[in-house]
């Protein structure tokens, strides 16, 4: 397990410091999984969190799920913008969403507001989307 920081832009331009554990369980098994659990404060035990799952796909990660459990700690605070890039350093592999209109696994599929993200990751330049598969991937792996 790895602990560390980020620096998240709101959607008012505010800059937000948060921390984060980063885990992976399950190491090359069909349950290998990747968390990447933010956290409001530095002592890392808040019973309420931020947190990305993402599954191997293909040479990459695939999110698989994004949980935010307080809308006025985690909502509009930017964190996926900075937590995608910083799962695909930590894990030293491409980030790429879940497919919606073609999934390739049983109860895939991606929300609105993760199209939104990924979006704003594309128009930064930091992801592209390929409309033959539906899937946005994260354009580079170190920051």
């Amino acid at each position: 397990m790895r602990k560390g920081s980020i620096t998240c832009v709101d959607r008012h331009g505010a800059y937000n410091t948060f921390y984060y554990r980063y885990s992976v369980s399950g190491i090359q098994t069909e349950q290998e999984e990747h968390r990447l659990t933010i956290f409001a404060s530095s002592n890392y035990s808040d019973s309420e969190f931020f947190e990305l799952t993402a599954k191997p796909k293909d040479g990459q990660l695939k999110i698989i799920t994004i949980v935010k459990n307080n809308d006025a700690l985690y909502g509009a605070k930017g964190i996926p913008d900075s937590a995608i890039p910083e799962l695909a350093m930590l894990s030293g592999k491409i980030v790429r969403s879940s497919s919606h209109k073609y999934p390739s696994e049983q109860n895939e599929y991606r929300t609105n507001d993760a199209t939104k993200v990924w979006q704003r990751l594309e128009n930064n330049q930091k992801a592209t989307y390929d409309q033959a598969t539906d899937v946005y991937t994260l354009t580079e792996i170190s920051k």
